[in-house]
This record gives structure tokens, sequence and C-alpha cells, in this order.
């Protein structure tokens, strides 16, 4: 890997000469050294680099970060940082810009090469711009022509799916109301969700795989089985949607939840229908994405406003703006405002439930899953039990979920033994679990909390705050509005629990069965995207016959 052209963008002059001897040393070619965002930017039009190694600090309006993010786009070069700072937000921002190494000053010549090398490795193991990039060589776009959604119509499903099912399990119940509208369509589901081969798919409906990931900090990920680093996985990743997205050429494309994908992984596969295609573009938000702070920060460091009005051409909420409103919240630009509709939650359909059996106590659901503390809940839900059972007289069911290890379930199973209790580890549905419950007591993960709007009487939500706050904006929101109880799990203790169970069973409303009667709570929003789907008119390149009915 000798002779690669490198600029230096560091305003401290001894780590700037440092930094240039020792690529000099390595057989490099320091192309400019450049002190400020501006200069950099500029010396890289002059001469691409194909390494930039640039401190995270820079003086000036724009940082390292945000310099480094714009080489990269502009120019494709491999990125190094080089910085005193190693807080967790800083390691967060920089890793967004991907493919980039890290060093912490002061670090040794060692560790520069090596960090170096790996960059340039990884920057010679991605692919070669595909046409789509290569201006020069665009190829004429086709005639298109107006055609109704239906027969025909080309579906393209996109679930990043890094951890849990939710994500999967929203984009099956949209698939599943889209075709049963619209019969003769066409869904192809391309997702990371490593069980989606346990569900069944409706006839002309298949899916793709990616390579599974998992989370391992608020927006780092990981190979969940493959030996690969996470910028390999991320990279497989994009090729195979890119590539997924050129072959099945799809009419309407839906993006759930992430507008750029995991890592930005979709951003490649939207310039290209945006280039290439007529395809409709439809952005699927759910009611709450984190704290709107942390989201419009966020969402501004990425790029993902301007990514909105450039590739996007319909926004969908399944939430009701009247509960949270994530377009005034996360201050979505006026220009894509008018292309914003509020659809209701995603539920399941509605099913049959029968009557439950009689009992001479209330009942409790508790359903907290695994991961995330959810342990500790539980044993601290089992020693309430124990200590205030006979105040509170209630015969409860804990529904663990499959992710507790072994160790954890037998621990559990102990700890309940001889409490009015019945534990389960999985069940298929918790559709009569929460129905037949007096109290649910769960987590605010959207899934759960759409199932405790259709179904439950009164809840007292519990939220998992690891990663990012969504469940307990949600959890709180809900609270504000009287329809659950709400604890913070730093609260949670036996006798913090007692009391919250004491007060909602002793409270003689049924806040969530009295806001369901009013109609209070729109839980009908896949039915109303399958309707929305019927409203559009597809382009459809004018020789394709397979849009044909």
């Amino acid at each position: 890997m000798s002779g690669r052209k490198i600029m230096i963008v560091e305003d401290e002059m001894l780590v700037q000469l440092h930094l240039e001897r020792t690529m000099r040393s390595m057989g490099h070619v320091v192309t400019a050294t450049s002190m400020t965002s501006t200069e950099a930017i500029k010396a890289a039009e002059i001469e691409t680099p194909d390494l930039v190694l640039i401190d995270v600090n820079l003086p000036g309006a724009r940082d390292g970060i945000s310099t480094a993010r714009e080489l990269k786009e502009r120019f494709g070069c491999a990125i190094v940082f080089a910085t005193a700072h190693a807080d967790e937000q800083t390691l967060e921002r920089s890793q967004s810009v991907g493919g980039c190494g890290y060093l912490i000053k002061p670090f040794t010549s060692p560790e520069l090469r090596a960090a170096v090398n790996r960059a340039l490795a990884l920057k010679d193991s991605e692919p070669e711009a595909p046409p789509w990039k290569r201006t020069e060589e665009r190829i004429e776009v086709p005639a298109f022509e107006k055609r109704p959604f239906g027969a025909g119509t080309r579906m393209l499903f996109y679930s990043h799916d890094t951890f849990g099912m939710g994500h999967l399990q929203r984009s099956l119940k949209l698939i599943g109301a889209a075709m049963e509208l619209h019969p003769d369509i066409s869904v192809l589901l391309v997702t990371g969700s490593p069980v989606v081969h346990r569900y069944e798919l409706l006839a002309g409906a298949d899916y793709v795989k990616l390579p599974a990931v998992q989370k391992v900090g608020s927006s780092d990920y990981a190979s969940r089985s493959l030996l690969m680093s996470g910028p390999g996985v991320r990279n497989l990743r994009t090729n195979l949607l890119l590539r997924v997205v050129q072959d099945y050429d799809p009419n309407v494309l839906f993006v759930d939840h992430s507008p750029a994908g995991m890592q930005g992984e979709m951003v490649p596969a939207l310039e290209w229908l945006t280039e290439r295609t007529q395809c409709r573009r439809v952005l699927g938000l759910r009611d709450v994405t984190d704290d709107a702070a942390n989201v419009r920060v966020l969402w501004k460091e990425q790029g993902i406003y301007e990514l909105l009005q450039r590739h996007y051409d319909d926004v969908v909420v399944f939430g009701n703006s009247e509960i949270y409103d994530p377009v005034r919240e996360y201050q979505l630009p006026y220009s894509i405002r008018n292309s914003v509709s509020y659809l209701g939650f995603v539920c399941e359909q509605r099913v049959s439930i029968p009557e439950p059996a009689p009992s001479s106590k209330p009942r409790v659901a508790v359903s907290i899953g695994g991961g995330d503390g959810a342990i500790s809940t539980i044993f601290a839900y089992l020693e309430m039990l124990k200590h205030h059972s006979d105040s509170l007289n209630v015969h409860s069911e804990i529904l663990t979920g499959p992710l507790v290890s072994d160790e954890d379930m037998q621990e559990v199973l102990a700890r309940a033994e001889g409490l009015p209790v019945v534990v389960h580890k999985f069940m298929p549905s918790t559709s009569e679990f929460f129905a037949h419950a007096d109290l649910v007591v769960a987590t605010a993960g959207y899934n759960t909390v759409t199932q405790i709007l259709q179904y439950a009487k009164r809840a007292v939500l519990i939220p998992r705050v690891l990663y990012r706050r969504e469940q307990l904006v949600r959890a709180r929101r809900l609270e504000e509005l009287g329809l659950v109880g709400c604890l913070h799990p730093m609260d949670i203790s036996p006798a913090r629990l007692a009391e919250a169970l004491t007060r909602a069973l002793e409270d003689t409303n049924e806040p969530l069965t009295e806001a369901r009667s009013r109609g209070s709570l729109p839980l009908d929003g896949a039915q109303r995207f399958a309707e929305h789907c019927g409203e559009f008119m597809i382009d459809v390149a004018a020789e394709d016959d397979t849009a044909l009915a």
C-alpha cells in the first residue's frame, strides 16, 4: 500500500509534523497539510487524497467530524481521526462517518501506522463506484407512464432489524394489510432479522435476508454471526441492498423507521432510485424515535433532513399526532410536511378472544422481556409478591420472553416457588394474556404498547432506557394523558412496585377501555396504510409489461 496520497488536517504544528514524517517514512505522499475545514476542502478539490488524517477539534465553525463526512462523501477518502477526545458522544459521531480509524492522543508511531494500514485496506476492499455514481456514464432514463397502484405493482419493504422483532413484525402487518386489499401486487421484504424464516408470507411475497447484526452501542453495530468487522458487514449489507433494488426495480419502496438505513446502508440504493427510476419512495416513522433533542442533533449531523427532501416522496407516521407528533418534535422541513400522513397505530388484526375463567383475585400480566436489565425488574416483582402478597392479593403471570438465559430462567423459577405467580418463557400470542388481565405491567416498546392500547384495561409501563429514550418518552406521554402509569427503571424496588400496583388496581376506572370506547385511540394503522397505498399513481417504464394487470 505504498505511494498513496495522504492529506493531514491538524491545527497543532508538532502533531502535524509528526504525522507528515510518519506518512513519508511509510512511502506515502502527503498531498496537503491543513489547519481548518475550509483549507481541507479546497486542498481536496485540487488533489483528491486516498486517506485523510484529521483532528476532531478544528478552529472555525466546522469540526473535524463534519469535515470528514464531506470529504468522504464528495471524494471517497478513507478517514482516520486523531484526537485527544475519547468521550462516548465523540466516538459515536466519528463512527457515523463510516469506514474510519480512530487514534487517541498521545499515540505511538506503530499505532498510527496500523490505523492507516487498516483504513487503506478497508478502502481497497470497497467495490468500485457503481454506474449511478459515474455521471459521465449515466444511462438515459426511460420514458414512464402513470398507472394505478394495484395489479402488477412491485413493492419493496426495507426493515433493518438489528435487535428484537419489533420492526419485522410491524413490516409484516403492513405487508399483510396491503396484500389483502391489493391481492395482485408483488412484495419483496429485505430484512436483517435472524428469525424472518419463522414467518409465513402470503402468496406473492418473498424476502431477502441480509447478514444479521447486533447493537453494541447507541449507533454502533457488530456482525451477529459472520467473522467480519462491523464496517465489513455494513459494506456487505450495503452492496446487497443496492443490487436487490437494481434487480427488483420496485415501483414503491417502503423504508421502515430509519431514513438512511442502518449506518447509512440504504443511501446508495436511494441514490440509484432517485437518479434512475420513478419509484415512489415512502418512509414509515413510528410514533417516537428518541428524545426530540437527540433526534434533531443526530439528524442534522447525519444530513437526514437533506436526505428526506431529496429522496422521499411520502412520510407516513404510525401514531397519533395528538399523542405525540414527530413532525413537530423533530422539526421536519416545511418542504416535506405536506407529504406527511398520520395513519394511526399498527396493531395486529383483531382476533376473537374467549372470556376468561372466573377469578376471585385481580389478574396481573407482567411482560418485561429479556435483556437491558429486565431480569432485575422481574426479581424485584417477585420480591414484591413475597412481602406484599397479602395486601395486594393478586394472581400474577410473568412472561420473561425467549431472550432470557437458561440460567436466569432457573433463578426466576426458584424465586417464584410458593408465590401466587405463573411464569412463562414464550407465548405465540400475547393478545389473550393482555386482554384477560386486570392490570398489565410491561416495557414501553412500540409493539408492546400498541397491543396494550388494543386489549388492556390498565397498565403500568417500565420503559427501557439503554441506548435511547424512545420508550421513556412514549411511556411518559401516555402517562400525561392519563392512559397508563409509568415507573422509571432506575426507581424500581419491591416497595415502589407495590405502590404502583395498589394505586392502579384501586382506581375504579379502566382508562384504556374508556379511551377505546371513545374512539380516541386510532388502532387501524395497517389498514389505513393499505388504503393510502391505493391512492398512489405509479410511474412505470412504458415498455415494462410486468406491471400490467
